[in-house]
């Protein structure tokens, strides 16, 4: 998404508050990265557990109590895996029949409306979205690396035990771009996935999703100084 593509930070990060926005992070690129079209590895890691493992440890260096993903047995083989999240997420007659895409789902506001705001987010923390995949602003990805991303920074000056205005700003940021984006949009995207019949491990991840952007937004409302 950026030209500076930060590895999700260890939960073991240390200083005051580090260790939980460490896991804040890491969570939000575990998400992005099983939320596009799987690739052999992501199937793997469905089919030895080191999928559900990966989300049981950063989730026990969060900073509140969440319940994780229940991604379920037997995953179906790669190829049947691929074509349903392909035929679910990204193709249809009339378009997909759940487009990952925020413009889709905010008839509250329209999706030029939405894609300027986050524009406007992005821009401001230097953030330049990929040339190589073209990726778009509201896309999923981009708004769950956007929030891995200021999370990361985040913990970066909580390691350093530099914790100040720069954190509180940085938590602010996060807050507003969950309240205006991503949490505004996660329960309705959740909800349509099942309604719709998403493929396997789908439902699951997108009800884990609405449930974790909720949970993070009501911490960082609560840390927040002001």
């Amino acid at each position: 998404m950026n030209s500076v593509s930060p590895s999700p930070p260890s939960v073991q990060a240390n200083g005051a508050g580090a260790q939980g926005s460490a896991a804040r992070s890491g969570l939000y690129s575990l998400l992005a990265r099983c939320l596009v079209v799987p690739d052999e590895e992501f199937h793997s890691s469905l089919t030895d557990g080191a999928l559900a493992r990966e989300f049981s440890e950063i989730i026990s260096g969060l900073p509140y109590p969440l319940a994780g993903p229940e991604l379920g047995p037997d995953p179906p083989g790669f190829i049947e895996l691929q074509s349903g999240y392909i035929a679910f997420f990204d193709v249809g007659f009339k378009g997909p029949a759940c487009p990952l895409y925020e413009g889709s789902f905010r008839n509250d506001r329209g999706r030029k409306a939405v894609m300027e705001d986050l524009l406007r987010f992005y821009h401001h923390f230097g953030i330049k979205l990929s040339d190589s995949v073209r990726e778009l602003p509201d896309y999923l990805g981009a708004e769950l690396e956007f929030m891995h991303y200021l999370s990361f920074i985040e913990t970066g000056i909580r390691a350093r035990g530099a914790e100040g205005d720069g954190t509180q700003d940085l938590m602010r940021a996060q807050r507003d771009f969950l309240e205006r984006h991503l949490a505004a949009w996660a329960p309705d995207l959740a909800r349509r996935a099942e309604k719709r019949g998403a493929p396997y491990c789908y439902c699951p991840l997108l009800s884990f999703l609405s449930a974790f952007v909720r949970a993070d937004l009501m911490h960082l409302k609560e840390n927040l100084e002001c």
